[in-house]
This record gives C-alpha cells, sequence and structure tokens, in this order.
C-alpha cells in the first residue's frame, strides 16, 4: 500500500467515526437548573412561617408554590432558565 492511499484510508476513517457519533472521549450531558430561595418577614424583620410563596415563570406562565417553614424559610429547587416572579400571601 501506497503512502497516499495509506493517508486517504486514515482520513476516512477518522470521518467516518466523526459522523457516526462515536464517541472520542465519555463525557457526561450537563444539564442548567437552578435554586431560587429566601425568607418571608414582616416589616419589622420578624419571619413568617406557613407563608404560601408563589412563584410564576414569565415567558410560560408556568407556576409553583412553596409554603414557608418555621423560619419563614423557601426554596424553589430544579428550575429551568427563565424570568420568574414570586408573590407572597399568609395562609
Amino acid at each position: 500500500m501506497r503512502r497516499s492511499d495509506s493517508l486517504q484510508l486514515a482520513a476516512i476513517l477518522l470521518a467516518l467515526m466523526f459522523f457516526s457519533g462515536a464517541p472520542l472521549s465519555r463525557s457526561r450531558a450537563q444539564t442548567l437548573k437552578g435554586t431560587i430561595l429566601g425568607t418571608i418577614t414582616d416589616s419589622s424583620r420578624a419571619v413568617i412561617p406557613s407563608a404560601q410563596v408563589l412563584l410564576t415563570e414569565v415567558g410560560t406562565n408556568f407556576r409553583r408554590t412553596e409554603i414557608t417553614n418555621d423560619s419563614g424559610f423557601y426554596v424553589f429547587a430544579n428550575l429551568d432558565p427563565g424570568n420568574y416572579n414570586d408573590g407572597a400571601k399568609i395562609i
């Protein structure tokens, strides 16, 4: 086999690997998720337990609610990227 034939064969094999999707290295998929957290307090900075917190994604109008714990703390985890509005209501 001539040198030019060897180079041509190597180029073809490399192109087949690239276009077939054969991984050259193993990597794990990454996801982009976020968390919004906070504490609900009144004007005297006292925490408000059992407040309902509403989170709305502006683009899709998707809504989630959480209830604050005894320390007035809430967490919205595993959120998709987007613009969010929030609000609270004492229940």
